[in-house]
């Protein structure tokens, strides 16, 4: 099974949009389909083990978000640092995203990703304790924009390799558009779950 047709069978039978989440039932029907068409079409590979392996890492991945910008705890104490990630994780959302999360609930563990570096901040994995909070998350984020303290956090979903790889030539493509934008009202975006990314236009007021 090709990548190409895996995360199309992904998208189309997995893909909770009321709940932003992969079910068991969704799961089953993927892995259903694929013995199917692999038992039509013996010149197709039989990688149902590569597919389970794709849905199991994306069900890993699928509650964390990654945010960008957060400023570190340079504490050299593990629990210190882990308070640290939690009060800003909530400081963000709750004071200046108007959510009312309970992040001691609905945070289940903070990490920052790579090497620690004096003059970089890392980025921060949030992983929640439900993945359809997700949305909820992406939906108030924009309000940072409109403050001083956290103009530049951003976030970005917990991608698998080919899923930044494609991310990536989303945004290269969103920057050609982008330069072709003769009226300065809109911007391009790349938007959408990690299985299925595309480019919006936005007015610039809305980015």
């Amino acid at each position: 099974m090709t990548k190409e047709s895996t995360e199309n069978l992904i998208d189309k039978n997995a893909y909770d949009r009321s709940e932003d989440r992969l079910t068991e039932d969704r799961i089953r029907s993927i892995i259903d389909e694929e013995v199917r068409s692999q038992a039509t079409d013996r010149s197709q590979p039989q990688n149902i083990e590569e597919t389970l392996k794709e849905i199991n890492e994306r069900k890993i991945r699928e509650p964390n978000i990654i945010f960008f910008n957060v400023k570190e705890c340079q504490s050299k104490n593990k629990e210190e640092r882990k308070m640290h990630d939690f009060r800003k994780i909530d400081d963000i959302l709750n004071n200046n995203c108007n959510m009312r999360l309970d992040i001691e609930e609905e945070v289940t563990q903070t990490r920052k990703l790579g090497t620690y570096e004096s003059t970089k901040i890392r980025p921060l994995l949030v992983t929640l304790k439900e993945p359809k909070r997700r949305g909820h998350i992406f939906r108030n984020i924009q309000a940072l924009k409109t403050t001083t303290k956290y103009k530049n956090v951003a976030i970005q979903n917990d991608l698998m390799k080919q899923e930044r790889e494609e991310y990536k030539r989303k945004q290269e493509k969103a920057s050609r558009l982008q330069q072709s934008e003769s009226s300065g009202k809109f911007t391009n975006r790349v938007r959408g779950p990690p299985w299925g990314l595309r480019i919006v236009k936005l007015p610039k007021a809305l980015q």
